[in-house]
């Protein structure tokens, strides 16, 4: 039974190492937002505390409840800076979901290739519902200045674990057919074990590459915005302490 056990958690433990590797590919660059970014039909908000810093309208900027009298070319950097903000807005929030489907998705097939069984309906709900957590946070609207610092990770970290209990828990729970393998059959206990390996590597491996390709476009976005924030020289959203690509 403890060989069954180690298989079963060194499975779950690799998929869950994959679903770190994909975060990981997030953050490919080190960069910081001091402010909340809020995007609506008609400009862009840079939050603090909750309270509006900066608006951003069509032709139009306010720093602190004040207009700034801006020149034509401060109104063509400043479109170009709302137009780049709103897509590295919604791809920001993109890669911080898919990292966290790609968690969910490599710790469900370690599962159910290992136990040969579909997830228990209760396991299901509760991933249902991680997902959903995790959609409302990163919804295109709001992204949130700690959205990728520690906090973040750490709640990625305790929430993938607590669901890893549950997976193990369900997978040692059909061990009786691991066992009948462990006892008469090892080589295919074996192979069940290689197969699982394989088919999470293989699978997470691919779309973390994709995922760390884009995240360097991330840090491509983040450097031009940053560039027109200095040549505006009105707010400063973006800190970039320099690439670690």
């Amino acid at each position: 039974m403890r060989s069954i056990l180690a298989l079963t958690l060194s499975t779950l433990l690799s998929a869950t190492s994959c679903a770190a590797m994909a975060r990981e590919h997030t953050q490919v660059c080190d960069y910081k937002l001091h402010y909340d970014v809020r995007s609506d039909a008609d400009g862009l908000s840079l939050l603090e505390s909750n309270q509006e810093r900066v608006r951003i309208e069509p032709g139009r900027l306010r720093v602190d409840g004040e207009s700034v009298s801006l020149t034509p070319s401060e109104q063509r950097r400043l479109q170009h800076y709302a137009r780049d903000l709103r897509r590295f807005t919604q791809e920001a929030t993109s890669v911080a979901l898919e990292g966290v489907q790609i968690g969910l998705e490599g710790a469900t097939l370690a599962v159910t290739t290992l136990t040969g069984k579909p997830l228990a309906a209760d396991t299901r709900a509760r991933m249902q519902d991680l997902q959903r957590r995790f959609a409302e946070r990163f919804d295109g609207r709001l992204l949130s200045a700690d959205s990728f610092g520690p906090d973040f990770d750490r709640e990625i970290d305790a929430s993938v674990d607590e669901l890893v209990d549950e997976l193990a828990e369900q997978a040692l729970g059909g061990a009786g057919s691991m066992l009948s393998l462990a006892l008469f059959a090892p080589s295919r206990l074996e192979a069940r074990a290689a197969q699982v390996e394989q088919q999470v590597t293989q699978q997470i491996q691919v779309r973390a590459d994709v995922l760390e390709h884009r995240a360097e476009g991330l840090c491509k976005q983040v450097q031009t915005l940053d560039g027109l924030e200095n040549s505006l020289g009105r707010f400063d959203l973006f800190s970039i302490d320099g690439p670690s690509i």
